[in-house]
């Protein structure tokens, strides 16, 4: 991870969250990232716990995740591209 041990983007949809960690690869000039897919849940002694199983309506927020994560890393150039890929993937998704 990264030195100040901070993520590098954090993402919400409900109660599924996306952590984005930047890592430098040692001995190289580059970076990669790594992801952490959670939800936050109250168990039954009212507290926050988090869990990294899923139901299959979380399945549709950690969808949603993935695409803002996306969108955030693209270029203009790919903006359009992008974009009709998912118009058609959700068009099909909900007919």
């Amino acid at each position: 991870m990264s030195e100040n041990n901070k993520p590098k983007q954090k993402f919400r949809a409900g109660q599924v969250s996306l952590t984005v960690w930047e890592n430098d690869v040692k001995d190289k000039d580059f970076k990669t990232e790594s992801f952490k897919i959670k939800k936050s849940y109250k168990d039954k002694d009212d507290k926050w716990q988090t869990t990294s199983n899923f139901n299959k309506q979380d399945l549709i927020n950690v969808g949603a995740l993935i695409d803002k994560y996306l969108l955030s890393t693209v270029n203009e150039q790919w903006l359009i591209i992008y974009f009709f890929y998912f118009f058609n993937y959700y068009l099909i998704l909900f007919i």
